[in-house]
């Protein structure tokens, strides 16, 4: 079920053109420019959308953002994508890596295989908006990356593994610390 969740996803990828999103944006500008030795902080970004409303006061000027609004180890998690023609790869990869750790967990666990554990990892792949979020490149599969292996980690007694997870946790996503 995995593979064909992930080929789906995949041919989404290579089916669909880029949407004009400014996440997507923001990746691949800040990966081009880090890339090329710029730093991805200092350059600003064109805002996509008609007006200012998305952005807090003073954040657009003269039609572009001045800012990278993701943390370091964000930009660090795309840029493989990037290298490979485009940064929804590396979600896609994300995601994968939480299915595949979320059914080791439940292994670790003593959840046999074919038991209806194992519908959490196929509701994961294959929920109504995984299309929309690896298609728009939404960095959230990078998130439930660091949550599934902490649960891994868990599991399994691997306390350098829970480290590194809860600290990947916090570093990938504006919003991870409320974890």
């Amino acid at each position: 079920v995995l593979a064909v969740a992930m080929a789906g996803q995949f041919w989404i990828i290579q089916s669909q053109p880029k949407r004009t999103i400014d996440v997507r944006v923001f990746q691949e500008d800040a990966s081009r420019a880090l890339l090329s030795g710029r730093n991805p902080y200092a350059i600003s970004f064109p805002n996509i959308y008609p007006d200012d409303r998305f952005y807090g006061p003073g954040i657009v000027r003269d039609g572009r953002i001045t800012f990278f609004p993701y943390p370091p180890l964000s930009l660090l998690a795309v840029l493989p994508g990037y290298l490979l023609g485009d940064v929804r790869y590396a979600n896609l990869a994300a995601l994968a890596g939480s299915c595949i750790l979320l059914a080791a967990t439940g292994r670790r666990l003593g959840v046999s295989a074919g038991s209806t554990y194992e519908l959490i990892t196929v509701a994961l792949a294959l929920q109504i908006d995984t299309h929309v979020i690896i298609a728009l490149g939404w960095t959230e599969p990078f998130l439930a990356l660091g949550v599934t292996a902490c649960g891994y980690a868990l599991a399994t007694g691997r306390r350098l593994l829970l480290c590194l997870s809860l600290a990947w946790i916090v570093a990938i996503k504006q919003y991870g610390f409320l974890w």
